[in-house]
Order: structure tokens, then sequence, then C-alpha cells
């Protein structure tokens, strides 16, 4: 799997909802990778349009964006 770069315009492709939770993100949005944590591997902070920073989510829920979808 090709690593997300910082700052990086991407998709959310992991589960919408699982054990009863619902995650804050929708599969049609654009969100911006804010980076990877580096004392919790494979978990990152997302931000959405809005400005709402989402830390501790898993990184491989999420995809580079293609053009078309920027």
């Amino acid at each position: 799997m090709k690593k997300i770069k910082k700052l990086s315009v991407v998709k959310y492709t992991g589960d919408l909802k699982y054990n009863g939770y619902v995650y804050p993100f929708n599969h049609t949005d654009n969100y911006i990778f804010m980076g990877e944590i580096p004392n919790a591997k494979s978990h990152c902070v997302i931000m959405d349009m809005d400005g709402k920073l989402y830390p501790m989510y898993h990184t491989y829920d999420f995809r580079l964006a293609t053009e078309e979808e920027v």
C-alpha cells in the first residue's frame, strides 16, 4: 500500500458503522490527511473541510483522492 503524504486530499474507504459505532466520515466527501501519529502506528489525524480534526483513525481506511475527485 502506498504511503499517504501529509496534507494530501483523501477519501474514506472504511466501514460507516461498526459494533454500533457510527464513524464521522462518509465515502463521498474529501478529507485532509494531517499525518500519521508517530507513537500510534497505523493511526492518523484527519481534518474535514470545515477544519474539524479527527485523531486516532486507521490510516488504511483512507486512500488518495484522484484529480477528478478533488
